[in-house]
């Protein structure tokens, strides 16, 4: 081959070597090992352009309210599934809400108690993001009617390079720097303890990064659930049956009343009775007076 046919391809074959190695780099990360430090994979730079890359850093969040028949069976085949998938239950409320309520006569000896009530349950899931669609799809399979639904992607790629970038070894090594240019024990203090702070941002970096690769592993489900106003209705006994007074009882008690009252009621006349007095007086001096012109005119007749 002659030289001129060697310097036409060598130009063409560099560009297809940067291609690739560009392409290896960008679009594809290293599966951790199972024995891979989390530590070194909370700081790792490999990232790809395309939003749609495996590599990307994704959050993965679902809402769901939804009316079902029962909120217990339900509930409960939910935390099965998730179980089975590999997720966990973070958190699991159910709780019954109280409305209307009455109390009917039933028998001389019984009531019927009438309650009306509703069952609600809210559960937090965090699930593998493998098994995401399975659920998205298996939450509205069992509801009667879907309220809402809410699904969201948060992309914290950048967040994550970022904390990763800042925490390369060997970067921005000003503390050391300072230290070794520091002449006063001020200067030495404030450069230490301008590397305690710099180690505490770097592992608290470190520990939002594990945090996201966390929350990209496993996304996090937000149901409740709540039924139809159910019915409760039982018998309970009347107290005031079983409580009341026998026939004899309450006649003694209707005397002993009666004989409180008339005791009651001469005590009240005995201690009024200057005003009784003072009335009978009024009325004899009335009549006296009365009968006196009575006389008079009848005589002048």
């Amino acid at each position: 081959m002659s030289h001129k046919k060697i310097w036409a391809i060598l130009p063409l074959a560099l560009l297809c070597a940067c291609s690739s190695k560009y392409s290896g780099s960008a679009d594809s990360t290293p599966a951790p090992t199972a024995k891979a430090n989390n530590t070194v994979s909370a700081d790792s730079v490999n990232f790809s352009t395309d939003i749609t890359s495996p590599s990307r850093k994704i959050i993965r969040t679902a809402y769901f309210h939804c009316r079902v028949d029962n909120v217990y069976t339900a509930t409960s085949k939910l935390e099965d599934m998730v179980k089975a998938t590999g997720g966990i239950v973070q958190e699991s409320k159910m709780e019954t809400t109280m409305g209307e309520q009455k109390t009917l006569n039933y028998k001389p000896d019984s009531l019927k108690h009438v309650q009306v009530y509703q069952t609600t349950s809210n559960l937090t899931l965090r699930v593998p993001v493998a098994a995401l669609d399975s659920f998205i799809h298996a939450v509205p399979a069992m509801s009667a009617f879907i309220a809402e639904r809410s699904l969201k992607q948060d992309d914290v790629t950048l967040k994550f390079l970022s904390n990763s970038l800042k925490n390369e070894p060997g970067k921005n090594d000003y503390a050391g720097h300072a230290l070794k240019q520091a002449k006063k024990t001020n200067d030495v203090i404030t450069a230490g303890q301008y590397e305690a702070d710099k180690k505490e941002q770097t592992i608290n970096r470190k520990v939002e990064n594990l945090q996201m690769l966390e929350d990209v592993s496993y996304a996090t489900v937000n149901i409740t659930f709540f039924q139809p106003e159910q019915v409760d209705a039982h018998i309970i006994v009347n107290a005031d049956y079983y409580t009341r007074p026998t026939f004899g009882t309450q006649f003694l008690s209707a005397l002993n009343e009666g004989w409180q009252s008339l005791r009651g009621f001469l005590v009240g006349l005995v201690s009024i009775w200057p005003f009784l007095l003072l009335i009978v007086a009024a009325i004899f001096a009335i009549r006296k007076i009365w009968w006196k012109k009575w006389d008079e005119v009848t005589n002048k007749i």
